[in-house]
């Protein structure tokens, strides 16, 4: 059998990707990740659909994301049905650094929870649910 891989960039500049996990090892569709563009910091959340080569982004002025986590919806029945997570690092001294809920299907954003400590930013994440949580201890 061969096999034969090509490769297409369409989404430049993204780091620390990640998918839902329920489709590891599967064909999945969606990628989230940071976006890094000529800077080494990065400055976007990014969300790549591998079958339309579309994109949607978040970004804020002043703000700087960590690798995203995406949490899927108890009832789940797409992909994307959940909310992605993401630690923003303020570099606005007037303004903290908080916690995004976006949307994962659409981006827009659900809420924030804002902390009033100084935050480094965290490359890597992780979200366990209660219930694995609790099982584990």
């Amino acid at each position: 059998m061969l096999i034969n891989c090509t490769t297409y960039d369409f989404c430049p500049g993204i780091e620390l990707p990640r998918i839902n996990y329920d489709y590891n090892g599967k064909m999945y569709r969606y990628i989230y990740a940071s976006k890094v563009l000529w800077q080494p910091i990065p400055t976007k959340i990014i969300k790549c659909d591998i079958l339309t080569r579309s994109c949607l982004e978040w970004e804020e002025e002043h703000c700087w994301p960590a690798e995203p986590v995406f949490v899927k919806a108890p009832d789940a029945k797409d992909e994307d049905d959940g909310v992605l997570l993401s630690c923003i690092v303020s570099t606005d001294a007037k303004k903290s650094s908080f916690l995004l809920v976006l949307d994962a299907k659409t981006f827009k954003e659900v809420g924030r929870a804002s902390v009033s400590v100084d935050m480094h930013l965290d490359l890597h994440g992780i979200f366990i649910p209660e219930t694995e949580l609790s099982a584990n201890i």
